[in-house]
C-alpha cells in the first residue's frame, strides 16, 4: 500500500512491501530494507534503515505524528492511498450547481446508507458507509443539496466508480 507523508511543505510518497519480518520501503523508486521495532512499552523505537541505525520517538498529536530523530523534531501528517482517495472525493472543490454524481472511490460493500431520496443534506454530512479492505469508510456529501437518486442498496457489493448517488445542489 502507498503512503503519503507530509513534513513541513514537502511530501514524501512511499510504499511498504515485503513480509512482516522483512519489510521493504520503496522511496523514490528505490527499495530500502527497514527494521522498525518498539522498545518496550515506551514511545521510543529502534529504526534500522538502509543499514543505518536510529533511535526514534513518536507520539500522536492532533491527528499528526510528532517524531524525534537525531535530536530534531518533526511534525508528520500521514495518510494511506485509501484515505487520500476518500479525502479527494469528499473534500474536492465541487461546483455547487446542477446535479453532482458521487461514485465509489474503491470497490467494497455498502454497509449503511444514511439518506433517502428527496431529503436535504449539508456539505460534509455523512451519507453512506462503504467497507473496503476490512475498514469502514464514510462517504460525505461534497455539497449542500437534495438527494435525487440512490444507485446502490445496503449490503450490495460494488466496484470502483459505481454510481452511489446524485445530489442536486441548493
Amino acid at each position: 500500500m502507498k503512503y503519503f507523508v507530509t513534513i513541513g511543505d514537502k511530501e514524501y510518497e512511499f510504499e511498504l512491501n515485503g513480509e512482516n519480518d522483512r519489510p521493504i520501503v520503496i522511496l523514490e523508486n528505490r527499495p530500502i530494507p527497514v527494521d522498525f521495532k518498539r522498545i518496550g512499552h515506551s514511545s521510543v523505537y529502534s529504526l534500522l534503515l538502509d543499514g543505518k541505525s536510529y533511535d526514534v520517538w513518536a507520539s500522536l498529536q492532533n491527528g499528526a505524528l510528532q517524531i524525534g530523530i537525531e535530536g530534531k523534531s518533526y511534525l508528520a501528517k500521514v495518510e494511506d492511498e485509501r484515505k487520500r482517495l476518500l479525502k479527494q472525493l469528499t473534500h474536492s472543490d465541487v461546483k455547487a450547481e446542477g446535479i453532482v454524481r458521487i461514485k465509489a472511490p474503491m470497490p467494497g460493500l455498502v454497509v449503511r446508507i444514511s439518506v433517502e431520496k428527496g431529503i436535504s443534506v449539508e456539505k460534509g454530512q455523512g451519507i453512506m458507509v462503504i467497507e473496503a479492505m476490512k475498514m469502514e469508510n464514510e462517504i460525505k456529501a461534497p455539497i449542500a443539496g437534495v438527494i435525487q437518486s440512490i444507485g446502490v442498496k445496503q449490503g450490495e457489493a460494488i466496484d470502483k466508480n459505481t454510481l452511489l448517488l446524485e445530489i442536486r445542489a441548493n
